[in-house]
């Protein structure tokens, strides 16, 4: 069920502005800094959403996840706290 859910939210979020979708992940971004186990628990979820995506649509996400993080004041401890697998997908391992 949860599966189901994320998968769904991620596709809308795909429809949004760019500039609205940036604010959005800005603000996930501080979010999850301040729930570390919500980022552990549900990662696994988050990128099975992400890759049932149109590539067009993974791109989307990620520039706005990208630019979101880049945006945060507390990147580098969100970073830091980020899945090896998030890290791998955004191109920040290999």
């Amino acid at each position: 069920m949860i599966e189901r859910l994320v998968t769904s939210w991620i596709k809308e979020m795909c429809k949004l502005d760019s500039k609205i979708l940036t604010e959005l992940m800005v603000t996930y971004c501080e979010a999850f800094l301040n729930e570390e186990r919500f980022i552990n628990i549900y990662s696994g979820t988050f990128l099975d959403g992400y890759n049932s995506l149109k590539e067009d649509e993974q791109e989307r996400i990620m520039i706005g996840l990208k630019e979101g993080l880049l945006l945060s004041p507390s990147r580098l401890d969100l970073l830091e706290k980020l899945p090896e697998a998030i890290k791998i997908l955004m191109g920040l391992r290999k």
